[in-house]
């Protein structure tokens, strides 16, 4: 019964690691993507040219900000690794 039990933790603690991965990337990249919304919409209303304000917007992304993006992604994509390695961990091991 010990291993069951052992599995069991084990799933629960992978479980709660993957959501907080998500969690955690989910929510800078959201803010992020505020961020810079907010910012293109600021350029736009400066009464400069539509393609000129996209083209300023782009520029204007901080090499800190690409990078923060590249955590964030990376954070998420391996809460998903790490979700889909607790779903191939069998349910009913040591029974």
């Amino acid at each position: 019964m010990g291993n069951f039990e052992e599995q069991t933790e084990l799933r629960q603690s992978k479980g709660l690691l993957a959501a907080v991965l998500c969690g955690i990337g989910f929510v800078v990249c959201a803010t992020l993507i505020a961020s810079l919304t907010s910012r293109y919409f600021w350029v736009e209303d400066s009464g400069l040219e539509e393609g000129t304000a996209v083209f300023s917007h782009l520029v204007s992304v901080t090499p800190a900000e690409r990078g923060l993006f590249a955590f964030a992604g990376l954070l998420f994509v391996l809460g998903v690794a790490v979700w889909i390695w607790r779903l191939a961990t069998p349910a009913s091991a040591g029974k």
